[in-house]
């Protein structure tokens, strides 16, 4: 099946380039969003980054050479400390501490998928066979509720930090995010 194929998402979201549609500029929340999805919603081989500072390569801030839509753009240099690529080093990390390349999506897992209502609450959960590894990024916090216990060790990862926190469950099956950013839940046997 396609699911089972691996996936390398190669332009996801480019940090600083406008949105098509509302033409704002999209940030580092913007970025991880579109990279934890790239990684859980099919089986992972990886996913890129990009910034508009980079990608134009300008040696000072001046326009973008046949991209008038790009506004002025800084130089290259500046796209080398973004919040953006803290982001995708702390996406590196977390994913090689587990067996990512194991991973497969289980939207069955969830009792619910809010992204129903609203798709920017999508819920990507993705699980390893052996279901010792269970990972899913929560892009505006909120709850997620799965359709039985899941056991192991249940953790909140923040994705703008780094750090862990332990997660706690409600009813054995709910686990409610720390605040209404975006985080990783992951649980582990």
């Amino acid at each position: 099946s396609a699911v089972g194929k691996p996936a390398i998402n190669l332009e996801p979201n480019y940090e600083g380039h406008p949105a098509y549609q509302s033409k704002a500029l999209h940030t580092a929340a913007n970025v991880r969003r579109a990279a934890y999805w790239s990684m859980l919603v099919h089986a992972p081989a990886g996913v890129s980054y990009g910034n508009n500072e980079i990608w134009v390569w300008n040696i000072e801030a001046a326009d973008a050479e046949n991209h008038t839509n790009l506004r002025q753009i800084r130089p290259w240099r500046d796209g080398l400390t973004t919040e953006g690529i803290d982001g995708m080093t702390r996406l590196r990390a977390f994913f090689e501490s587990g067996p990512w390349t194991m991973l497969r999506p289980a939207p069955p897992l969830l009792a619910g998928q809010p992204g129903e209502a609203d798709p920017r609450r999508f819920i990507a959960v993705a699980q390893t066979g052996a279901g010792d590894w269970t990972v899913a990024y929560l892009p505006m916090g909120g709850t997620i509720q799965f359709r039985a216990a899941i056991g192991g060790k249940t953790t909140w990862v923040n994705p703008r930090t780094g750090e862990r926190m332990a997660a706690r469950a409600e009813g054995g099956t709910t686990f409610a995010a720390p605040t209404s950013e975006d985080w990783v839940f992951e649980a582990r046997r």
